[in-house]
């Protein structure tokens, strides 16, 4: 680069002294013929102009309109003195920036002037996301776009793209403005699930306990909060009493009742949590008190006497009371 220019700069010097001989002999020639001074003046200015473009001329090699010692590829004809790295070296000779031998400023190896567009999608561009993220219902959505190239590494190349709306992430409760936003609740379940809490008390023969219900405020939306209330409710009908928190069995001995008239129904601890039900059948008198009859059994004989033995208030036979080896039985009497 240092040559090129020392070059140039002997070469304008002696450019400067061939133009100034020349314009000491144009003006002894001018004023030589005032009649013709003007005519003469007008022509040795366009020789001199024409000398000067002519000498000029030497230094510009590719007739490209720039000087050699200017001229970042002075060798190929290359006008827009393109370089793209920067180099100082032009794109048409810079075999570092991939450029072909060519005498034209495409990337081909022929001076026709058509360009190789792409030789792979990336020369067409960097695949990825466009624009800002959008909600779709709860799902986070942005534009994508891809890059192709068409009949890669020839002249007929050319760069296309797509873009295609893709999910980026569903959210689990709410999508506002392309972010998933975390709410306290959507649907009253998210709140805590109904239900009977403490203990269950008394009220009249029911059994009665306090239901929790939750509810969520503005569900679904970022001010979303949950709220719960308690009530009264029947926990359980009692067929017969309650008792300390619980049903009972009966706290009267109508509570007790089998529908069965020869029965006695009797509540035992009655209106107490170990209250139960007796249902018993009074006795009958299975003879008449006072009454003997005789028993023949095959190796003795004897008799039964009809008395109230266990105290229920019924008579009752009583077991045989035998006569001795040479009695008999004679109306419930041993003879």
């Amino acid at each position: 680069m240092a040559e090129s220019k020392a070059l140039a700069i002997v070469l304008v010097l002696l450019a400067v002294v061939i133009l100034a001989v020349f314009l000491m002999f144009s003006l002894i020639w001018v004023f030589s013929s005032p009649e013709n001074a003007e005519q003469k003046q007008d022509s040795s200015e366009s020789t001199i102009a024409n000398f000067v473009f002519q000498s000029l001329k030497i230094q510009d090699l590719d007739n490209d309109g720039f000087a050699d010692s200017e001229d970042n590829c002075p060798e190929h004809y290359n006008p827009e003195q393109s370089d793209w790295d920067d180099d100082r070296i032009g794109d048409i000779c810079d075999i570092k920036n991939d450029r072909r031998s060519s005498g034209d400023s495409d990337d081909d190896e022929d001076d026709d002037g058509d360009e190789i567009v792409c030789s792979v999608n990336a020369d067409c561009g960097t695949d990825g996301f466009i624009g800002q993220p959008l909600c779709d219902g709860l799902e986070v959505t942005q534009i994508f776009k891809s890059f192709v190239c068409e009949n890669p590494g020839t002249e007929q190349s050319s760069c296309s793209s797509t873009e295609e709306n893709q999910t980026i992430e569903t959210c689990p409760n709410n999508c506002i403005d392309g972010v998933c936003v975390d709410v306290a609740c959507s649907t009253n379940s998210d709140c805590g699930e109904d239900g009977f809490i403490g203990q269950p008390f008394c009220s009249l023969n029911d059994l009665l306990d306090f239901l929790e219900t939750f509810i969520c405020i503005n569900p679904g939306l970022p001010e979303a909060f949950c709220d719960s209330s308690l009530i009264e409710e029947l926990f359980e009908q009692c067929d017969f009493a309650c008792a300390e928190g619980t049903c009972i069995t009966c706290d009267e001995d109508s509570d007790c009742d089998d529908s069965n008239p020869l029965s006695e129904d009797v509540c035992m601890f009655a209106g107490t949590t170990m209250s139960q039900c007796e249902n018993t059948f009074p006795c009958q008198d299975q003879c008449t008190e006072g009454e003997r009859k005789c028993y023949a059994g095959a190796d003795y004989e004897g008799y039964h006497i009809c008395y109230d033995f266990n105290g229920d208030g019924c008579a009752e036979w009583s077991s045989v009371t035998s006569c001795s080896f040479f009695e008999t039985c004679v109306d419930g009497l041993c003879v």
